[in-house]
């Protein structure tokens, strides 16, 4: 189960990054279950990830395998559109949780950011104080606008 908080932001944090990755991803369907195909490269690194996500919002089901390089492009090959870039950098927060910050097709007309920040339970999820991060501005847990499903399809109708 996920379960996270979404957070619009404007810049990185002025923090040092725990770890930072380029990654490319895109959808293979996006209902009634989100299939998502992703590659994650950090310095030293590289992984091939297929998702499943289940419907929700704050909270929802996920399941991942890892695949092969050859497999995500065989897989990419059945889509239209290009991957949407992402820069993601981590950061461990003073309380334990993983902050994710992304910036979302660097340099395009659609750029944007957001954060993210994945809790044990709901309870603990609902305990968190956005304030307490001042470079976290609108919360959009609960807007569907803001699901990266929802703009790879925005993206592709607009090619």
């Amino acid at each position: 189960m996920e379960i996270e908080r979404k957070f619009l932001i404007n810049k990185f944090p002025d923090m040092t990054a725990y770890k930072e990755y380029n990654i490319y991803q895109f959808y293979l369907s996006t209902n009634p279950v989100e299939v998502r195909v992703r590659s994650k490269e950090s310095d030293n690194d590289i992984n091939y990830k297929l998702t499943f996500k289940g419907k929700g919002r704050l909270s929802r089901q996920e399941y991942e395998v890892n695949i092969t390089e050859d497999t995500f492009y065989e897989l990419l090959s059945f889509v239209e559109q290009p991957p949407i870039y992402k820069i993601l950098k981590t950061y461990r927060l003073a309380n334990g949780l993983l902050l994710e910050c992304n910036l979302v097709d660097y340099k395009t007309d659609t750029e944007f950011m957001y954060a993210e920040i994945e809790f044990e339970t709901e309870f603990l999820a609902s305990q968190f104080d956005k304030n307490s991060l001042s470079f976290l501005l609108n919360e959009v847990t609960y807007d569907d606008y803001y699901k990266m499903k929802n703009y790879w399809n925005r993206k592709g109708n607009a090619l």
